[in-house]
């Protein structure tokens, strides 16, 4: 099988499947393509449209909140919701912000990263040749940036590049570490560690695009597009492998405690412990996209649904929250109350019992979709079958969506997809 992950301008090398067509062209051949094909889709944080949409998680420094929105905007609130100010930078923010020594970092579709100070005034921007989608590392000695780009940037806390590791495709992962190297997974397939210096120690090769990868102990918890979940040691070797029922997607699973937790394509939460056996699934009626908030024994966490959840570490609900559009954004919390953002435009705070606090609109009131001026196409060559059924052809025939339509939201995985100027081949690992 070929997966070519098409974004250039030109004619495709192979006729390909359109996933916003209902139109199958295979030089007059037919083929039954398997829905676990069919579930290999390009990872959609990095094609959003503008709009009011809040999908980032939210950080909590003093009394303030901070995060991102689809609207272009960086905002800083006060717990009663009011606002504070606003920075404007010129795409969707949805990666993580991070704070430290009075300074905010955090990237941008506009392939900006950013360093303001908690006034919101710019101190510092570094451009990169991508959109920037996953929080930066900060260590003692760098910021550490992966970028759509495929590159793993050093900078300098003056906002200079000491320098940058090539990867073979785009990167939303997170990024750990520690004194001697950084960890990251990429696009193509690889979960990497490079020394200090930007110099490759080893890579670790998965099935699939690599979804995250996140520290525990003396090992990495690791997750690719195909639901395999990895333990590995600090060397790179496997100690385990554990396989969900469906497609985990970007920037998960999460490592609470001793406890990993992740969501899947087949709408349930897990948590394993860190032998890598399931203890419980909790079932939602769509995806769970980001991992959860653990507070006072109870974990907070959103669903494209459109519930905001409250579970026991168990595995119980306790209650839900509806909101008017699917949640993406992993919760905080502030002085009781429980914090997120929604793809309906507004940032909700909740009391503890799921009761509505307060919440703020952003600058549009329109949601956000995927940008409909990129398109995804996959093309891919399949042994001839002796037979054809129609009755499984239909499902191409019908756009998927991540969750459907939420309380007005749409968040469609299909009608429209993803466009820029590069080729991702899983089986060449070319992106240029």
């Amino acid at each position: 099988m070929i997966m070519r992950y098409d974004t250039s301008d030109s004619g495709a090398a192979h006729d390909p499947i359109s996933y916003g067509s209902t139109e199958l062209a295979f030089n007059s051949m037919l083929f039954e393509i398997s829905q676990t094909f069919r579930e290999n889709t390009i990872p959609l944080i990095f094609a959003w449209n503008t709009g009011g949409s809040i999908s980032g998680p939210s950080t909590v420094h003093g009394k303030t909140i901070y995060f991102g929105a689809h609207d272009h905007n960086i905002f800083a609130i006060n717990a009663d919701g009011t606002e504070k100010w606003r920075f404007a930078t010129n795409g969707p923010v949805i990666a993580d912000i991070k704070i430290k020594s009075n300074r905010l970092y955090v990237g941008s579709y506009d392939r900006n990263f950013y360093c303001l100070d908690l006034a919101g005034n710019l101190a510092w921007k570094f451009q990169t040749n991508g959109s920037i989608v996953a929080p930066a590392c900060l260590s003692p000695e760098a910021i550490y940036v992966v970028s759509e780009d495929g590159n793993l940037y050093c900078l300098s806390y003056a906002g200079t590049k000491l320098w940058s590791f090539p990867t073979n495709g785009p990167i939303g992962t997170f990024i750990y570490a520690d004194d001697t190297a950084i960890y990251f997974g990429s696009f193509d397939q690889n979960v990497y560690c490079v020394d200090k210096r930007g110099r490759l120690k080893w890579k670790f090769p998965a099935t699939m695009p690599i979804c995250n990868a996140v520290p525990y102990k003396d090992s990495l918890i690791v997750a690719s597009f195909d639901g395999k979940v990895h333990r590995l040691s600090k060397d790179g070797s496997v100690q385990w492998t554990f396989t969900a029922n469906s497609q985990i997607r970007i920037q998960l699973p999460f490592v609470i405690g001793d406890t990993i937790y992740f969501g899947c394509k087949d709408n349930n939460m897990y948590a394993l412990d860190m032998e890598g056996r399931l203890l419980w699934k909790f079932p939602t009626d769509a995806e769970v996209v980001r991992g959860p908030l653990l507070h006072d024994s109870v974990l907070y966490f959103g669903c494209m649904d459109g519930n905001l959840y409250a579970v026991q570490q168990s595995g119980r609900l306790l209650w839900k929250f509806r909101a008017q559009g699917g949640i993406i954004a992993t919760p905080s919390r502030l002085d009781g109350l429980i914090l997120f953002g929604c793809l309906d435009c507004n940032f909700y705070a909740l009391d503890r019992e799921g009761r509505l606090a307060w919440k703020f609109h952003t600058t549009l009131s329109n949601p956000s979709t995927v940008n409909p001026e990129r398109t995804t196409t996959v093309s891919f060559s399949l042994p001839q079958l002796d037979t054809f059924s129609s009755a499984n052809l239909d499902i191409y025939k019908r756009p998927a969506s991540l969750s459907g339509e939420v309380g007005g939201s749409v968040y469609s995985a299909i009608s429209s997809g993803y466009t820029g100027k590069s080729v991702y081949t899983s089986r060449k690992n070319k992106y240029t």
